[in-house]
Order: structure tokens, then C-alpha cells, then sequence
């Protein structure tokens, strides 16, 4: 129900009503049509602010998800570059460094793993059947001495060098063009810059 206005009087009067109850005047269809129109009109109101609340909902979300995913991003690169930072001797990919006497490593990984097991068990004349067949394995003894190694790649405790500078491979030529697999607590990173002799 509705009020609308009487035709005739300009009273408000019920659009249910047959006629004006203060003039008289009956209810004509287009008033009839007048009252239809404000009924469906709030009807339809509710089902457009559930339209525009949904609307607003999806933006708000994926406002919140982009900024969400900025913010998780820089804190987790934030904490690998602490990480870097608080432990300068961490070897990673590309860094030079030197080998442990103590150390030996193989071309693949398989041999690699193999030489270890030997070594572990006390078989040492295996062991050293494998990590002295020149110049696909190596033990720490037989490297030249001031032999650097590039880092190409760390996979948890294990990681793969070679060299890949001329100054490299001037130290040792015959290894030039193979990679080694071997642990990497048995490298030392290379200062890439050397202190300088101060003059007195």
C-alpha cells in the first residue's frame, strides 16, 4: 500500500481506497497505475543495492589481495637479504672460492656419491680408485696450489664448481671445461677484494 494524491481534493489518501474519503472523488485506473509503479519501483530497489554491496565487495578484494601479495613479497625478500647479509661466508652461485685439502669431488654426481660411501665405510683404497682418475675426479691434495673454483650452482649441502676465469684456468689446465660435484662445507669463499698492503 501507498499514499497518492486525490485528483480532485489533493488529499492523501490510500491507493487500497475506492474513493477519496474527504471529497468523495473515486479512484481512477491511472492512479491505480500511479500506486503500481511506486510499489514495483521499491521492490526493485533492495535487489540493486545487493547488485552494488557485491560489486564493491569484489573490488575491496582484490585491492586487499594485490597489496597483501606486495607486502608478503617485500618482507620475504627483506629476509633473504638479511639472511645474505648476516652470514657473509654463505657460498652461493657465481662466488669464487678455494677447496679443502681434505675435500674431493667427481664429475657426476653418481661417482660423487659413490667416493662417499667408500669414504665413510674406511674403504680408502676404493675411494682413492675413484677420486684419482684425472681429470674426472679430484682429491684436495692433488689440486695446484691457489687453485680457485667458480661456484655454478648450490643444491643443499652439495654444490657444483668448475672454472670459468682465465686466471683459473692458468693454475690448472687440464681441468679446464669439466664441473665437479662436491660439499660445499669443504669451500672457503674467495675475498673478491684483497686487503692492500699499507705503506709505512
Amino acid at each position: 500500500m501507498a499514499l497518492i494524491e486525490c485528483s480532485e481534493c489533493k488529499e492523501k489518501i490510500s491507493s487500497k481506497a475506492h474513493a477519496c474519503p474527504k471529497c468523495g472523488n473515486p479512484l481512477t485506473d491511472e492512479e491505480g497505475q500511479q500506486e503500481q509503479q511506486i510499489v514495483n519501483a521499491a521492490a526493485d530497489r533492495p535487489r540493486k543495492r545487493g547488485y552494488l554491496f557485491f560489486f564493491y565487495l569484489v573490488i575491496v578484494g582484490t585491492v586487499i589481495f594485490f597489496v597483501g601479495s606486495t607486502i608478503i613479497h617485500g618482507i620475504l625478500s627483506t629476509a633473504v637479504t638479511h639472511y645474505r647479509t648476516v652470514d657473509p661466508n654463505t657460498i652461493h652461485a657465481d662466488d669464487e672460492i678455494s677447496m679443502s685439502p681434505n675435500a674431493f669431488g667427481c664429475e657426476y654426481l653418481s661417482k660423487f656419491a659413490e667416493a662417499v660411501q667408500h669414504y665413510e665405510s674406511r674403504e680408502l683404497s676404493a675411494w682413492a680408485a675413484i677420486v684419482n682418475d684425472e681429470p674426472y675426479c679430484f682429491s684436495g691434495i692433488s689440486l695446484k696450489a691457489g687453485q680457485k673454483w667458480t661456484v655454478l650452482q648450490v643444491r643443499g649441502n652439495l654444490m657444483q664448481i668448475s672454472q670459468t676465469t682465465y686466471e683459473q684456468y692458468q693454475t690448472d689446465p687440464t681441468r679446464h671445461g669439466h664441473s665437479y660435484w662436491t660439499q660445499v662445507a669443504w669451500g672457503s669463499k674467495v675475498s673478491k677484494n684483497p686487503p692492500t698492503a699499507q705503506v709505512h
